[in-house]
């Protein structure tokens, strides 16, 4: 793993809610102001009456790095500091694709707050340890329209006319600078505010806010990024029987001081109401209604040492599979007690866990997949497991017992570090791959 794949871990952009105050000034062109008010006042009347509602987020995100022959030539002719002012265009090389998936919900002053799909609840770590690897950013929601359109330090003037088919748009430009900025950015000194500044467009007819364009200012060296630009598409959407304004579509590029760069296109989807008081269930269920669920049994956790042989229930298609996915596996034999007759697993007991991570990487042709169990069912009775991989018994290529990212290079597991997952590595062929069903490996327990 090259060390600029991993410099911008754990890197998270999130924008504070901000007040409600007068329209912000600066604008710069009579024939721009009329339709900018109409394009405000309806940003603001859907951000302020969202309802509480939960999306699905895809998230995929490619890796590009300098080849190591122009990295060279530039470090002959560059000084390490120059580094940031010196990005630009340039023919880079894609290095890695990975791919992750998770809900988030926003609405009624909660800010984003994020869970693995399919979660019974919303995850109390932050977005950046929920993923402790790659970029990532919040904001997209809300948080950005506020603290542009709502916001006495937001500058903005208009740019020009833009036509997209039969659809007119009218282009501005803005600047929140740093003593009025809500947006921040996590580096090792942890976070930091920065100012910004970027465009949007307004459709004409409708005045409904169409696309968002975001990029910082100059980041400081502790970032590990030169800047960040985002990209968001909107759209008005049907929820809870009234339309809002929410993202349909962001990317968010992220550029280092070696030259290198990551792109992070995110989908949403699936997006819809829940009620405060019910247990929020995402999976299999119809994506109109929330439900209350009823508490299963618990069962007594299994003491360490008990080793335990996995068959996946349904196939893994590496083409589509993503980090937040969920995955089912089930005992092969029956585990006794040591010494005894006592069965502590039957044969057919159900394992339930999901992938961390799902990476492709170029260089070698290879994925590399985590997987983390953490529930054994057993006769209607749940109780959590903790594991760690011993060995693949189909396997098509060596194992590690699992992986923990330190600074920029994977390295085995501490033991405060196994709810990283235990890591495959499996061979590409022509670029795609399927983990088939009843793939078996064999873990033993360790103490939680």
């Amino acid at each position: 793993m090259s060390r600029r794949a991993l410099i911008m871990a754990i890197v998270v952009a999130r924008v504070a809610y901000a007040q409600a105050v007068p329209p912000p000034a600066g604008i710069r062109a009579p024939d721009g102001a009329d339709l900018l008010e109409r394009a405000r006042e309806k940003v603001l009347g859907s951000t302020h009456r969202l309802p509480k509602y939960t999306c699905l987020e895809t998230i995929n995100r490619a890796y590009y790095v300098v080849p190591p022959r122009k990295l060279r030539r530039r470090a002959m002719t560059e000084r390490p500091a120059d580094g940031c002012s010196a990005n630009g265009a340039r023919h880079l090389s894609l290095e890695a694709r990975d791919r992750l998936r998770v809900e988030v919900a926003e609405g009624a002053g909660l800010g984003e707050i994020h869970s693995w799909p399919g979660a019974s609840r919303f995850d109390t770590r932050t977005f950046g340890e929920m993923i402790p690897f790659g970029p990532v950013s919040t904001g997209s929601f809300g948080a950005y329209l506020l603290d542009i359109f709502n916001n006495r330090g937001a500058q903005i003037k208009f740019i020009g006319t833009k036509a997209y088919g039969v659809r007119n748009v009218l282009e501005y430009s803005f600047r929140v600078p740093r003593e009025a900025s809500h947006c921040q950015v996590k580096g090792s000194r942890g976070w930091k505010a920065y100012g910004y500044s970027g465009s949007f467009e307004v459709y004409t007819a409708t005045a409904d806010l169409a696309r968002l364009v975001i990029d910082t200012d100059r980041l400081s060296p502790d970032t590990n990024m030169c800047h960040a630009k985002t990209m968001i598409d909107y759209h008005f959407l049907l929820i809870g029987g009234d339309e809002f304004l929410i993202p349909l579509r962001s990317e968010l590029e992220t550029f280092d001081p070696y030259g290198g760069q990551t792109d992070s296109v995110t989908e949403f989807s699936a997006c819809r109401e829940y009620m405060a008081e019910s247990v929020i269930e995402f999976g299999g269920q119809d994506p109109s209604v929330s439900s209350i669920q009823t508490a299963p049994k618990h069962g007594t956790a299994l003491p360490p040492g008990v080793s335990l042989t996995l068959a996946l229930l349904g196939s893994i298609d590496l083409a589509s599979a993503a980090a937040g996915d969920r995955v089912t596996a089930k005992v092969v034999h029956a585990v006794r007690a040591r010494g005894s007759q006592e069965v502590l697993v039957p044969a057919s007991a159900i394992a339930r866990g999901r992938l961390l991570k799902v990476r492709y990487e170029l260089g070698t042709s290879q994925f590399l997949i985590a997987i983390h169990f953490d529930t054994l069912e057993t006769e209607g009775s749940v109780s959590p497991i903790s594991v760690r991989l011993t060995r693949e018994l189909k396997a098509e290529s060596r194992t590690s017992s699992g992986f923990v990212v330190r600074g920029t290079e994977f390295s085995l597991p501490a033991p405060a570090s196994r709810d990283l997952g235990s890591l495959f590595v499996f061979p590409a062929k022509s670029g795609a791959h399927v983990i088939p069903n009843g793939f078996r490996s064999k873990w033993t327990t360790v103490a939680p």
